[in-house]
């Protein structure tokens, strides 16, 4: 098994390779003579336990193959030009996202914002020309381009110098993702990191999204052209109906939280909790950039691309909590309404401080009233399937969408 597949990669006489197991980040490493390692860490001597035992059922279970191990995995090749295919979503580098987010501070100029209120955002999803993106806060932006070359340059392109301090270090943001880059995924399920393409193995592919699965809501009392409700919470905007569906489910949420802005988890953050199991659904909006429904995939590649990097929070519920709970506070330190539609930060504080007490289970939605699903094309229904894939492949979180009829 081994010996054939060190023979087609030439990876001396290690193997090792980093997924998802049970909708969690995982790694494994194996040799010839038959070790096997984990990045992953244990909390005590049981988890160590767990994990020897998951291994040796692994390595005795008749189907799992070495073959069927490498078919699906994903090798990187470094290139020297942006691939042609649309863009879909970009990730803060991992050694951000693993740090607490109040020891992170982006300035633009001489103004300083919390990370917690910052967002890495493409700036566009088209095929071909420069990759850029833009890092932003609600009033400020700063624009970004991946040079390629020998490995990747991040210069800055517009907006006021950006730098970034990570506990104390600060460096300017151009030089930082050179240390370490954000990750961009493509709409064929390819992902970026410096000059490293991760790509799908020849012949997998994704079928496309059923149009039938798409679910319509009833938007005659809506203004589609307008997403967010914002702190004076707009009764016609989208993410309003959203709530106000919420509000009215009669499997009552115990948590409804407005998350818009930068920085945010989703749009809308909606929590049912039981002793064991806390439920959580996350509501990723998008208006419509015309008065009538149609395939608008340009508008579907944002919003798609919000749901998959919405993902992460999947690993780290204590985070989510504690991410809310700042969210919060900084909005109402600014005089304005509680983001909190239904529920109590005092809750949240409970639920936080007891959080490995529960099993959090995701969920998430994609409602995009701008979407036909009579006029939704091929390009749609493939990247909505990727989504999909992606989000229940990596992280058993399920997805649905729903737009118009």
């Amino acid at each position: 098994g081994l010996d054939s597949a060190k023979s087609q990669s030439r990876i001396k006489n290690n193997v090792f390779g980093t997924g998802f197991l049970d909708g969690a980040p995982a790694s494994r490493g194996c040799s010839a003579k038959g070790k096997f390692w984990s990045m992953s860490a244990v909390r005590d001597l049981t988890d160590w336990v767990d994990w020897c035992q998951d291994i040796g059922r692994a390595v005795n279970d008749p189907g799992i193959t070495t073959d069927g191990v490498f078919k699906s995995a994903m090798r990187p090749r470094e290139i020297n030009q942006r691939p042609a295919v649309p863009p879909v979503a970009i990730h803060w580098p991992e050694s951000l996202l693993k740090q607490f987010e109040e020891r992170i501070e982006v300035t633009f100029g001489e103004h300083a914002v919390p990370f917690a209120e910052c967002d890495i955002e493409l700036l566009d999803n088209a095929r071909s020309g420069p990759l850029r993106f833009a890092v932003r806060s609600d009033d400020h932006s700063a624009e970004f381009e991946i040079v390629f070359g020998d490995g990747t340059r991040y210069p800055q392109r517009a907006g006021p110098k950006a730098t970034i301090r990570v506990a104390g270090k600060v460096q300017t943001l151009s030089d930082s993702f050179g240390d370490d880059a954000p990750h961009i995924d493509f709409g064929d399920g390819s992902l970026l990191i410096h000059s490293h393409l991760f790509a799908l193995p020849e012949g997998e592919s994704v079928e496309p999204y059923p149009a039938e699965k798409l679910e319509v809501w009833d938007w005659s009392k809506t203004n589609i052209r307008a997403e967010a409700q914002g702190p004076e919470k707009r009764a016609d905007s989208v993410q309003r109906l959203v709530i106000e569906t919420l509000l009215a489910d009669p499997e009552p949420y115990d948590v409804i939280f407005d998350d818009d802005g930068k920085g945010e988890i989703a749009d809308v953050v909606a929590l049912r909790m039981t002793d064991s199991v806390v439920s959580v659904t996350l509501f990723h909006c998008k208006y419509s950039g015309t008065d009538t429904p149609g395939a608008r995939v340009g508008d579907l590649y944002e919003v798609c691309g919000q749901a998959q990097k919405s993902a992460r929070w999947r690993d780290r519920p204590n985070w989510m909590l504690k991410h809310m709970l700042k969210r919060e506070q900084i909005r109402r330190d600014k005089g304005l309404s509680s983001r909190i539609e239904r529920g109590s930060a005092a809750m949240i504080k409970k639920l936080k401080a007891g959080w490995q007490d529960h099993r959090f289970e995701y969920d998430v939605r994609i409602v995009q009233p701008g979407l036909s699903r009579q006029a939704i094309g091929e390009e749609g229904l493939h990247l909505i399937a990727g989504v999909e894939t992606y989000l229940l492949e990596t992280r058993a979180m399920r997805l649905r969408v729903i737009g118009s009829a």
